[in-house]
Protein backbone atom coordinates (compact mmCIF):
# COMPACT_ATOMS: atom_id res chain seq x y z
CA UNK A 1 0.00 0.00 0.00
CA UNK A 2 3.04 2.23 0.29
CA UNK A 3 3.22 3.41 -3.69
CA UNK A 4 -1.08 3.28 -3.93
CA UNK A 5 -2.04 5.93 -1.29
CA UNK A 6 -1.71 9.14 -1.41
CA UNK A 7 -1.66 9.67 2.26
CA UNK A 8 0.93 7.01 3.26
CA UNK A 9 3.49 7.55 0.30
CA UNK A 10 6.29 9.71 0.35
CA UNK A 11 5.68 12.68 -1.70
CA UNK A 12 8.34 14.96 -0.96
CA UNK A 13 10.11 15.64 -4.51
CA UNK A 14 6.36 15.69 -5.90
CA UNK A 15 5.53 18.62 -3.94
CA UNK A 16 9.10 20.50 -4.51
CA UNK A 17 8.11 19.54 -8.36
CA UNK A 18 4.05 21.25 -7.85
CA UNK A 19 5.19 24.10 -5.92
CA UNK A 20 8.12 25.50 -7.19
CA UNK A 21 10.17 23.68 -9.83
CA UNK A 22 7.06 23.44 -12.48
CA UNK A 23 6.08 27.10 -12.03
CA UNK A 24 9.70 28.54 -12.33
CA UNK A 25 9.96 25.92 -15.56
CA UNK A 26 6.59 27.64 -16.78
CA UNK A 27 7.13 31.06 -15.98
CA UNK A 28 11.02 30.74 -17.76
CA UNK A 29 9.48 28.53 -20.76
CA UNK A 30 6.88 31.70 -21.33
CA UNK A 31 9.52 34.12 -21.33
CA UNK A 32 12.02 32.42 -23.65
CA UNK A 33 8.79 32.33 -26.06
CA UNK A 34 8.12 36.05 -25.36
CA UNK A 35 11.69 36.93 -26.32
CA UNK A 36 11.42 34.52 -29.86
CA UNK A 37 8.32 36.53 -31.03
CA UNK A 38 9.59 40.17 -30.02
CA UNK A 39 12.93 39.17 -32.23
CA UNK A 40 10.98 37.37 -34.95
CA UNK A 41 7.90 39.48 -35.31
CA UNK A 42 9.92 43.14 -34.17
CA UNK A 43 7.52 44.00 -31.56
CA UNK A 44 10.06 45.70 -29.46
CA UNK A 45 9.22 44.47 -26.28
CA UNK A 46 11.31 46.09 -23.14
CA UNK A 47 13.35 43.53 -20.84
CA UNK A 48 13.32 40.77 -22.79
CA UNK A 49 16.15 38.39 -24.30
CA UNK A 50 17.86 38.41 -27.18
CA UNK A 51 17.89 34.65 -28.09
CA UNK A 52 18.37 34.18 -32.16
CA UNK A 53 19.97 37.54 -32.74
CA UNK A 54 23.73 36.46 -31.58
CA UNK A 55 23.45 33.44 -33.27
CA UNK A 56 22.09 34.44 -36.33
CA UNK A 57 24.65 37.63 -36.18
CA UNK A 58 27.55 34.52 -35.74
CA UNK A 59 26.58 32.99 -39.44
CA UNK A 60 26.23 35.99 -41.49
CA UNK A 61 22.09 36.03 -41.06
CA UNK A 62 19.90 38.28 -39.78
CA UNK A 63 16.22 37.95 -38.54
CA UNK A 64 14.80 39.41 -41.73
CA UNK A 65 16.97 37.55 -43.94
CA UNK A 66 17.73 33.70 -41.97
CA UNK A 67 18.83 32.54 -45.37
CA UNK A 68 20.34 28.74 -44.99
CA UNK A 69 19.36 28.64 -41.21
CA UNK A 70 15.57 29.78 -42.53
CA UNK A 71 14.66 25.87 -41.20
CA UNK A 72 16.52 25.72 -37.84
CA UNK A 73 14.95 28.84 -36.84
CA UNK A 74 11.36 27.46 -37.76
CA UNK A 75 11.84 24.26 -35.97
CA UNK A 76 13.11 26.13 -32.88
CA UNK A 77 10.39 28.16 -32.75
CA UNK A 78 8.04 25.42 -32.94
CA UNK A 79 9.84 23.42 -30.24
CA UNK A 80 9.50 26.23 -28.14
CA UNK A 81 5.86 26.39 -28.67
CA UNK A 82 5.09 22.67 -28.10
CA UNK A 83 7.40 22.60 -24.44
CA UNK A 84 5.72 25.66 -23.53
CA UNK A 85 2.28 24.25 -23.61
CA UNK A 86 3.65 21.23 -22.30
CA UNK A 87 5.08 22.70 -19.14
CA UNK A 88 1.90 24.79 -18.52
CA UNK A 89 -0.64 21.57 -18.97
CA UNK A 90 2.13 19.58 -16.49
CA UNK A 91 2.41 22.61 -14.13
CA UNK A 92 -1.70 22.77 -13.59
CA UNK A 93 -2.52 18.98 -13.89
CA UNK A 94 -0.15 17.74 -11.43
CA UNK A 95 -2.17 19.59 -8.71
CA UNK A 96 -4.88 17.14 -10.28
CA UNK A 97 -3.07 14.27 -10.29
CA UNK A 98 -3.49 13.61 -14.07
CA UNK A 99 -2.02 10.90 -15.79
CA UNK A 100 -1.33 12.92 -18.76
CA UNK A 101 0.31 15.31 -16.30
CA UNK A 102 2.33 12.73 -15.46
CA UNK A 103 3.68 11.58 -18.74
CA UNK A 104 4.32 15.01 -19.94
CA UNK A 105 6.47 16.01 -17.58
CA UNK A 106 8.88 12.70 -18.50
CA UNK A 107 8.14 13.82 -22.05
CA UNK A 108 9.05 17.52 -21.36
CA UNK A 109 12.55 16.06 -19.57
CA UNK A 110 13.20 13.90 -22.54
CA UNK A 111 13.11 16.37 -25.29
CA UNK A 112 14.92 19.08 -23.02
CA UNK A 113 17.43 16.32 -22.60
CA UNK A 114 17.53 15.81 -26.87
CA UNK A 115 17.56 19.13 -27.03
CA UNK A 116 20.47 20.00 -24.69
CA UNK A 117 22.56 17.69 -26.24
CA UNK A 118 21.68 19.11 -29.83
CA UNK A 119 23.08 21.91 -28.73
CA UNK A 120 26.49 20.30 -26.87
CA UNK A 121 27.09 18.35 -30.19
CA UNK A 122 26.55 21.58 -32.63
CA UNK A 123 28.53 23.50 -30.27
CA UNK A 124 31.37 20.97 -30.07
CA UNK A 125 31.42 20.83 -33.94
CA UNK A 126 31.55 24.54 -34.14
CA UNK A 127 34.59 24.54 -31.89
CA UNK A 128 36.48 21.88 -33.99
CA UNK A 129 35.71 23.60 -37.50
CA UNK A 130 36.35 27.40 -36.45
CA UNK A 131 36.62 28.10 -32.66
CA UNK A 132 36.01 31.86 -33.94
CA UNK A 133 32.61 31.43 -34.84
CA UNK A 134 31.52 29.87 -31.36
CA UNK A 135 33.71 32.85 -29.38
CA UNK A 136 31.88 35.76 -31.39
CA UNK A 137 28.54 33.97 -30.79
CA UNK A 138 29.29 34.35 -26.96
CA UNK A 139 30.51 37.44 -27.47
CA UNK A 140 27.31 38.33 -29.44
CA UNK A 141 25.05 36.81 -26.86
CA UNK A 142 27.02 38.80 -23.99
CA UNK A 143 26.58 41.71 -25.46
CA UNK A 144 23.10 41.83 -26.54
CA UNK A 145 22.14 40.37 -23.10
CA UNK A 146 23.74 42.75 -20.74
CA UNK A 147 26.66 40.78 -19.93
CA UNK A 148 30.71 41.11 -19.88
CA UNK A 149 32.55 39.83 -22.83
CA UNK A 150 35.14 38.53 -20.80
CA UNK A 151 34.04 36.04 -18.90
CA UNK A 152 33.30 34.05 -22.53
CA UNK A 153 36.46 34.15 -24.52
CA UNK A 154 37.31 31.08 -24.74
CA UNK A 155 34.98 28.44 -26.19
CA UNK A 156 35.77 25.52 -23.44
CA UNK A 157 33.92 27.02 -21.45
CA UNK A 158 30.49 27.03 -23.54
CA UNK A 159 31.62 23.57 -23.90
CA UNK A 160 31.77 22.73 -20.11
CA UNK A 161 28.47 24.43 -19.84
CA UNK A 162 26.55 22.71 -22.14
CA UNK A 163 28.19 19.43 -20.99
CA UNK A 164 26.81 20.08 -17.40
CA UNK A 165 23.66 20.77 -18.39
CA UNK A 166 23.43 17.56 -20.78
CA UNK A 167 24.53 15.44 -17.52
CA UNK A 168 22.10 17.29 -15.10
CA UNK A 169 18.98 16.73 -17.69
CA UNK A 170 19.71 13.21 -18.34
CA UNK A 171 19.93 12.41 -14.50
CA UNK A 172 16.86 14.84 -14.12
CA UNK A 173 15.27 12.11 -16.55
CA UNK A 174 16.40 8.75 -15.40
CA UNK A 175 15.58 9.68 -11.51
CA UNK A 176 12.10 11.18 -12.35
CA UNK A 177 11.37 8.20 -14.84
CA UNK A 178 12.21 5.77 -11.69
CA UNK A 179 9.79 7.99 -9.10
CA UNK A 180 6.78 8.09 -10.83
CA UNK A 181 7.10 4.36 -12.32
CA UNK A 182 6.95 3.53 -8.21
CA UNK A 183 3.96 6.14 -8.00
CA UNK A 184 2.35 5.17 -11.24
CA UNK A 185 -0.76 3.87 -9.76
CA UNK A 186 -1.39 7.25 -7.88
CA UNK A 187 -1.94 9.09 -11.05
CA UNK A 188 -5.14 7.35 -12.74
CA UNK A 189 -8.51 8.63 -13.23
CA UNK A 190 -10.21 5.72 -11.47
CA UNK A 191 -7.97 6.11 -8.20
CA UNK A 192 -9.42 5.28 -5.02
CA UNK A 193 -8.24 5.97 -1.70
CA UNK A 194 -7.60 2.64 0.02
CA UNK A 195 -9.32 2.32 3.45
CA UNK A 196 -6.29 1.82 6.15
CA UNK A 197 -6.03 -1.90 7.34
CA UNK A 198 -5.76 -0.75 11.31
CA UNK A 199 -9.05 1.27 10.70
CA UNK A 200 -11.69 -0.92 12.63
CA UNK A 201 -15.24 0.51 11.07
CA UNK A 202 -18.12 0.38 14.38
CA UNK A 203 -21.38 -0.90 13.01
CA UNK A 204 -24.73 0.02 14.68
CA UNK A 205 -25.41 -2.40 17.67
CA UNK A 206 -28.95 -4.30 17.82
CA UNK A 207 -30.67 -3.45 20.77
CA UNK A 208 -31.00 -6.65 23.34
CA UNK A 209 -34.30 -7.45 24.90
CA UNK A 210 -35.12 -7.32 28.55
CA UNK A 211 -35.32 -11.22 29.90
CA UNK A 212 -37.01 -10.11 33.36
CA UNK A 213 -39.44 -7.78 32.11
CA UNK A 214 -43.00 -8.78 31.06
CA UNK A 215 -44.22 -7.84 27.87
CA UNK A 216 -47.47 -6.65 27.87
CA UNK A 217 -50.31 -7.15 24.68
CA UNK A 218 -49.98 -3.75 24.23
CA UNK A 219 -47.10 -3.25 22.11
CA UNK A 220 -46.86 -6.21 20.77
CA UNK A 221 -50.22 -5.32 19.06
CA UNK A 222 -48.68 -1.83 18.10
CA UNK A 223 -45.37 -3.64 16.45
CA UNK A 224 -47.47 -5.90 14.80
CA UNK A 225 -50.13 -2.89 13.68
CA UNK A 226 -47.06 -1.16 12.52
CA UNK A 227 -45.24 -4.21 10.47
CA UNK A 228 -48.34 -4.89 8.69
CA UNK A 229 -49.70 -1.97 6.78
CA UNK A 230 -53.38 -3.32 5.91
CA UNK A 231 -55.97 -2.34 7.80
CA UNK A 232 -57.06 -4.14 10.92
CA UNK A 233 -61.20 -4.59 10.67
CA UNK A 234 -62.66 -4.55 14.26
CA UNK A 235 -64.81 -8.00 14.94
CA UNK A 236 -68.54 -7.32 16.33
CA UNK A 237 -69.07 -7.75 19.95
CA UNK A 238 -70.04 -10.75 21.02
CA UNK A 239 -73.22 -11.17 23.51
CA UNK A 240 -72.12 -11.81 27.17
CA UNK A 241 -72.98 -15.34 28.60
CA UNK A 242 -74.48 -15.22 31.61
CA UNK A 243 -73.12 -17.36 34.53
CA UNK A 244 -76.22 -19.99 35.18
CA UNK A 245 -75.70 -21.93 38.74
CA UNK A 246 -74.63 -25.58 38.64
CA UNK A 247 -77.64 -26.52 40.64
CA UNK A 248 -79.91 -25.18 38.08
CA UNK A 249 -78.10 -27.11 34.89
CA UNK A 250 -78.26 -30.09 37.19
CA UNK A 251 -82.02 -29.72 37.60
CA UNK A 252 -82.87 -28.45 33.95
CA UNK A 253 -80.60 -31.30 32.48
CA UNK A 254 -82.80 -34.28 30.67
CA UNK A 255 -82.58 -37.41 32.55
CA UNK A 256 -82.53 -40.55 30.30
CA UNK A 257 -85.38 -42.57 29.65
CA UNK A 258 -84.24 -46.10 29.78
CA UNK A 259 -82.44 -45.22 33.30
CA UNK A 260 -84.82 -46.40 36.43
CA UNK A 261 -85.78 -45.31 39.81
CA UNK A 262 -84.63 -47.29 43.14
CA UNK A 263 -88.11 -47.21 44.13
CA UNK A 264 -89.25 -48.78 40.69
CA UNK A 265 -86.42 -51.29 40.97
CA UNK A 266 -87.61 -52.67 44.54
CA UNK A 267 -91.17 -52.92 43.63
CA UNK A 268 -90.33 -55.16 40.75
CA UNK A 269 -88.32 -57.01 42.69
CA UNK A 270 -89.61 -57.71 46.17
CA UNK A 271 -87.11 -59.05 48.53
CA UNK A 272 -88.85 -62.72 49.61
CA UNK A 273 -89.04 -63.27 53.79
CA UNK A 274 -87.62 -65.42 55.70
CA UNK A 275 -89.26 -68.91 57.01
CA UNK A 276 -89.46 -68.92 60.58
CA UNK A 277 -89.25 -72.48 61.99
Amino acid sequence: MKYTDRKKTPLKWHRFLEYFCLPVSMIMAVYQLLSLVNELFGLQIPHLTAVLKPVLAAFGATISNLGSTFWYVVAYFGVRICMTILIVYVCFGFFSWKENARRGWLYYLLVNTIETALIAYESFMLYLKSPSVLTDLLGNYAKANGMSADIVQRGSILLSVEIFVLVINALMLILNAVYYGKRKALFTETYVQPIDAGMVIKQPEAPVPAVNEPVSAEPVMASSAAETPAEITEEPERPAVQDVPAAAEEIAAPQPADEEKPEERQRKFPLKRKKRF
